[in-house]
């Protein structure tokens, strides 16, 4: 869990694009559910090309949005960390994760050591991971 934590931190914003890739993507079929017209309800019992795009439009819009329900979990994970933590510590997790500043920057930022920035980060995760 520790792992996934600081992955979904350090790649925060790539997740942010992906999702709104994902919601673009929902209403680009959505758009094209409505150009082709009619409803899966109202088609007669004999499957037409129609009912057969509407029906594959409609798997496809809840796959997305099974996509976009799982990196939203995601998230709130991450955000659940960030507001767990210590808000003397709070500004050195926003600093590495969310600003992406190394372990030297960050070293010279708070004057501890690269290798006492990296334990104490660890240390956070750590007891986030333990409480839940």
């Amino acid at each position: 869990m520790n792992h996934e934590i600081k992955h979904v931190l350090t790649n925060y914003d790539d997740y942010l694009k992906i999702i709104e890739e994902l919601k673009d993507k929902k209403r680009e079929i959505a758009s094209k559910q409505l150009k082709i017209g009619g409803s899966v309800i109202k088609m007669p019992d004999k499957n037409s090309v129609q009912q057969n795009k509407q029906i594959d439009y409609i798997m496809e819009k809840d796959k997305i949005q099974k996509r976009i329900d799982a990196y939203n979990f995601i998230f709130s994970i991450a955000d659940e960390f960030v507001k767990s933590v210590a808000p003397s510590s709070r500004s050195l997790v926003e600093d590495k994760f969310i600003k992406g500043m190394s372990d030297k920057q960050l070293a010279l930022k708070y004057r501890y050591s690269e290798r006492h920035i990296r334990r104490k980060i660890e240390r956070l995760i750590k007891r986030y991971v333990d409480k839940r």
